[in-house]
């Protein structure tokens, strides 16, 4: 595993700041939004997930393992980073928790690192925190509970298992933020790594 880069908090904020949606990239849902890192309670924020896969959580694992070799915690960035390993560049940012205007703090994107914090008896880790942002662009997955979140061997079938959404006019994707500026063009590649794999130096 061979990091690239860390970008620090200042920097990636500057490049939150300019996130399209993931359909319409001339709307920047956080351009007037407030946004920094800090070290949140978990139980002050809900997932907008209801599933856990176990081969995540084992390579999450296996992933923070080796980055504390070099200095960076997964569970405490401050940061992103951009990584490489068997080929394969991708970035990683903090979870990501969005200030919902109806529904409150609410995970967008690291369920099973934070899910991972939670089995290691974690009360909180650190996210980036973004609030502010116009309900003209709101979040499109529903938040639920912790107890409702299930681990699984593999992926459900049934959609009613993964997440739920809000009902909104027009598709899905409309409210998709797309963070590939941040972790990567086009498919994010973070499921294709494996950390035992030979970097490239």
């Amino acid at each position: 595993m061979e990091i690239l880069r860390f970008t620090p908090e200042n920097k990636l904020i500057e490049q939150v700041r300019n996130v399209t949606m993931l359909t319409d990239k001339t709307v920047y849902p956080y351009k007037d939004a407030i946004i920094h890192i800090e070290d949140m309670n978990i139980d002050d924020f809900m997932p907008t997930q209801l599933y856990i896969l176990r081969n995540h959580i084992e390579f999450q694992t296996q992933l923070r393992e080796e980055l504390l070799q070099k200095y960076h915690d997964t569970l405490r960035l401050f940061g992103s980073l951009m990584l490489k390993n068997a080929g394969v560049t991708t970035g990683m940012m903090p979870p990501i928790v969005e200030d919902d205007y109806e529904m409150g703090p609410s995970l967008l994107d690291g369920t099973h690192r934070v899910w991972l914090a939670k089995k290691l008896g974690m009360k909180s880790l650190s996210v980036l925190h973004i609030s502010g942002v116009s309900p003209e662009t709101p979040m499109i997955p529903l938040p639920n509970q912790w107890h409702e979140v299930v681990e699984y061997d593999e992926l459900p079938t049934d959609k009613n298992l993964k997440k739920r959404y809000r009902d909104l006019p027009g598709q899905k994707y409309d409210y998709y933020r797309d963070f590939s500026n941040i972790t990567g063009i086009g498919k994010d590649p973070r499921s294709e790594m494996t950390v035992n794999a030979p970097a490239t130096y």
